[in-house]
């Protein structure tokens, strides 16, 4: 059997495609909205991206967006307090 190093898949295919989506959301967390405007330009309109601290808009943009049977939902944080009100459950990641 025979190794190569340059095909193994390391990182899953959509991790790979979504490389650069990781840094921008990083970037985001640590409020460099400087080099976070420059990582978004970088991506491009490979993924649709809006920031929005309105969860209602949020949740409508997504329904909006679902394509037949897509499945869509949203990551909170389980230190996300102020969610709980929404119904939130953030014990574990929820959909919406």
């Amino acid at each position: 059997m025979e190794y190569k190093d340059e095909l193994h898949l390391a990182v899953s295919l959509r991790s790979f495609r979504a490389e650069r989506v990781s840094e921008l959301v990083k970037k985001v967390l640590d409020l460099e909205a400087a080099s976070a405007k420059e990582t978004l330009k970088a991506i491009g309109a490979n993924y649709p991206i809006v920031l929005t601290r309105d969860l209602q808009k949020a949740k409508r943009w997504l329904r909006e967006r679902a394509q037949g049977t897509e499945r869509y939902g949203i990551v909170v944080s389980s230190q996300a307090e102020r969610l709980k009100p929404y119904d939130m459950r953030l014990s574990h990641a929820s959909t919406a």
